[in-house]
C-alpha cells in the first residue's frame, strides 16, 4: 500500500487494524534504509480496517525479517562450526510490571530454522528488553546514567556511594545489566536536576 501521508516517506508501508479505545486505528510498518520502522497513527482509519491482523497485537509478535548477511559462527552448544543468516525479529517481552512491551531482537538463524542468540554478545536481546522498558517507564537510559556521572567528574564507586546506591546496583545500570527501580530513578533524577543548577 502506498504512504498517503502528507510529506511522503518513499518506499511500501504496510497496515494492519487495531482498536484503541474503541477507535480503529493503525499499525504502520515500513522498511527504510534496511531497516524497519513502526508506529501508530492514533487518528482514526480513513478505510474500513479490515486487515487480517485486525484488533491482533499479539500478531506483531511473529513479524520477523532476514537479513542478507550471512556468518560462520562457531556454536558451542552443538560442537560444530556452520553458516548463520542475520534475522531481526519483533516479539512481545516482559520486564518487570510491563508485559506487552514490543521489542526488536537479534537472532543468528541455522539452516535448519532455528533462531540462536548472538553468539559474540547473547545478552544484546536482554539490554534491548530493559531498554525498552526504561522508554516506556520515561526512565534514564544507561548512557545518560554514565554522562551524567562524567559530568559530576566521579567514578563509579563514589557516584554510588553520594547517590546511596550500592556500587554492584550502579555499576549494573549503567552497564545496562539491570533496570533501576522506580527510587533509584528519582535519586538519578535528583542528581541530573542538581548537575544542570
Amino acid at each position: 500500500m502506498a504512504d498517503n501521508h502528507h510529506l511522503k516517506i518513499p518506499g511500501d508501508i504496510w497496515l494492519f487494524g487495531i482498536d484503541i479505545e474503541n477507535r480503529e486505528c493503525y499499525l504502520k510498518f515500513q522498511i527504510k534504509n534496511g531497516d524497519i520502522i513502526f508506529w501508530t497513527s492514533t487518528h482514526p482509519a480513513e478505510y474500513s480496517v479490515e486487515y487480517p491482523l485486525k484488533n491482533s497485537l499479539f500478531r506483531l509478535a511473529s513479524l520477523e525479517v532476514l537479513m542478507m548477511t550471512k556468518k560462520f559462527f562457531y556454536n558451542e552448544e552443538l560442537d560444530t562450526t556452520e553458516e548463520y543468516s542475520e534475522v531481526w525479529k519483533y516479539e512481545l517481552m516482559q520486564v518487570k510490571d510491563i508485559p506487552d512491551l514490543i521489542v526488536r531482537n537479534h537472532y543468528w538463524k541455522d539452516d535448519r530454522g532455528e533462531l540462536w542468540l548472538d553468539f559474540d554478545d547473547p545478552n544484546e536481546n536482554f539490554r534491548r528488553a530493559f531498554n525498552a522498558y526504561r522508554s516506556r517507564k520515561g526512565f534514564m537510559q544507561p548512557n545518560d546514567i554514565k554522562k551524567l556521572r562524567e559530568n559530576l567528574r566521579l567514578s563509579k564507586r563514589v557516584f554510588a556511594e553520594r547517590l546511596g546506591i550500592s556500587y554492584e546496583n550502579a555499576s549494573r545500570i549503567e552497564n545496562n545489566k539491570r533496570v533501576q527501580t522506580p527510587s533509584q530513578e528519582i535519586t538519578f533524577r535528583k542528581a541530573q536536576q542538581d548537575c544542570e543548577r
